[in-house]
């Protein structure tokens, strides 16, 4: 304690020295230890999908080194758009210090724009129909938010995603302007139907470049007296949106109805012989037509798809000047399940004559004749139904009054036989049933034709205004 006021001021002094020098030592231990924390870097931007990286930190006084013990709370999810917030904190003896790092993760990537269909010619029209592609990295399928203009023969598609990138892609384009429709008949465009029979329209498809389907808008002029043997004539035509006209006709021809069988009068010209050959193109033909060139004779050919490999010789047939007809794509019975299967297979081959000839042909026979009865086997009444509606679209089919019996499988002798004794009783007209696909005919014909001339018979092919010999249907 100090007494008297000498020792006092002495005392007081003394104190203050030990206050200041406790000062002085708690200042130096505290500046010793004092924490500090450093940030690399106090805000980053990164791109959505990439991969976080820690820029770093550090924490320390001037005697040590703490950066492992600092705790950092927060995560970044890199797969979103965002900012966050990562916090490294340290607790020392003297202090706790903390500091926050901002992290923004965000879309620089514009999106990509990609044209699927890239035509020369476009309708005025149609230039948001064709196909393209929008896709962003964070966004995704942005197809349906593109915008699609046409400016001064330019198509510019437009897309921005949620991040504000924009993708503009320009493409040259020329204009159709000259744009026509065109109306395609059904059917054929020139029909015969029988006196009293009644005309059925097969109808008609229009269609343009730029409009599409224009059919509804197809104007239907013209009608068909049945009862009238006449020539009568259908117009159709059609506007489209630029006020271009299609117009096309169909001739349809109201006949009397042809004799049944071998009725048909001779023209006094004599015995004309039909030559008619099912069931190919096949093995044979190529035989037969170089036998019927030899003679300088035509035939008909009602020809199918049953054996593909020899179709391109229906080209042939057509190229020596024979007639191709209709038989059956399939040549299966089934065809008569109904008249829509019939029809079905019929087009089908015909189809194929259209592609090997550059023409459909409107003669055909139906597989087993007319009079065929395995019909009853898949519908009663069909070959009936069938031939009236094939008769109502313009279509003549034919059957024969001489047959080969290469069919029922005679050799080359009775095939040459049959045929001979056929033709010398038929009448007029003789409509020879043969087939190309059997060899004996192949081997006989050659006799067959040269007996024929001998008796100075001429040949023809059948058409539309000849004979048609007709079985009495039995189903």
């Amino acid at each position: 304690m100090c007494k008297g006021s000498v020792d006092m001021k002495k005392c007081l002094k003394y104190w203050k020295y030990i206050v200041i020098f406790i000062v002085s030592l708690i200042s130096i231990i505290s500046f010793l230890l004092y924490p500090r924390l450093e940030l690399n870097e106090k805000e980053i931007e990164i791109d959505v999908n990439s991969k976080y990286s820690e820029p770093g930190y550090k924490a320390y006084n001037i005697l040590e080194s703490f950066t492992k013990k600092v705790k950092v709370d927060g995560k970044v999810n890199t797969k979103k758009i965002g900012t966050y917030k990562i916090k490294y904190s340290y607790k020392g003896v003297i202090k706790k210090v903390s500091k926050t790092r901002i992290v923004k993760v965000v879309d620089n990537l514009p999106p990509k724009i990609t044209l699927e269909d890239k035509p020369d010619e476009i309708c005025p029209n149609k230039y948001k129909n064709y196909k393209y592609k929008a896709e962003d990295n964070y966004d995704g399928d942005l197809t349906k938010k593109v915008n699609v203009e046409l400016k001064d023969e330019k198509l510019i598609y437009t897309v921005s995603d949620s991040s504000g990138n924009d993708t503009v892609l320009t493409r040259k384009v020329k204009l159709i302007t000259d744009n026509k429709p065109e109306i395609n008949l059904k059917g054929s465009k020139e029909m015969t139907i029988y006196k009293g029979n009644d005309y059925k329209e097969p109808g008609y498809e229009a269609t343009d470049k730029c409009d599409d389907d224009l059919t509804e808008k197809v104007k239907v002029e013209g009608s068909v007296d049945k009862n009238k043997i006449g020539t009568y004539e259908i117009k159709y035509s059609v506007f489209n949106s630029n006020e271009a006209k299609a117009e096309v006709k169909r001739i349809v021809y109201v006949k009397e109805k042809p004799a049944i069988g071998d009725a048909e009068a001779s023209n006094g010209s004599g015995k004309t012989v039909y030559l008619t050959f099912d069931d190919g193109p096949g093995a044979y033909t190529q035989s037969i037509l170089n036998t019927l060139d030899k003679h300088g004779v035509k035939a008909t050919f009602f020809v199918t798809n049953q054996f593909p490999g020899y179709q391109y010789l229906i080209s042939e047939e057509a190229k020596r000047g024979h007639v191709i007809a209709v038989h059956t794509y399939t040549h299966n019975y089934n065809v008569y399940n109904s008249v829509d299967a019939y029809i079905n297979d019929f087009n089908q081959m015909n189809e194929v004559i259209k592609n090997r000839t550059g023409s459909y042909s409107k003669l055909f026979r139906f597989p087993g004749g007319s009079s065929n009865t395995i019909s009853r086997k898949y519908s009663k009444g069909v070959v009936s139904a069938i031939a009236a509606e094939m008769t109502n679209r313009g279509y003549i089919y034919f059957d024969w009054n001489v047959s080969s019996g290469d069919a029922a499988g005679y050799n080359a002798s009775g095939v040459y036989n049959a045929t001979i004794r056929g033709v010398s009783k038929c009448g007029a007209h003789c409509v020879v049933l043969m087939h190309d696909i059997k060899g004996s005919t192949a081997t006989a014909l050659d006799a067959i034709l040269s007996e024929l001339k001998r008796k100075n018979y001429s040949f023809g092919t059948l058409s539309e205004s000849g004979p048609t010999p007709h079985h009495k249907i039995a189903n």
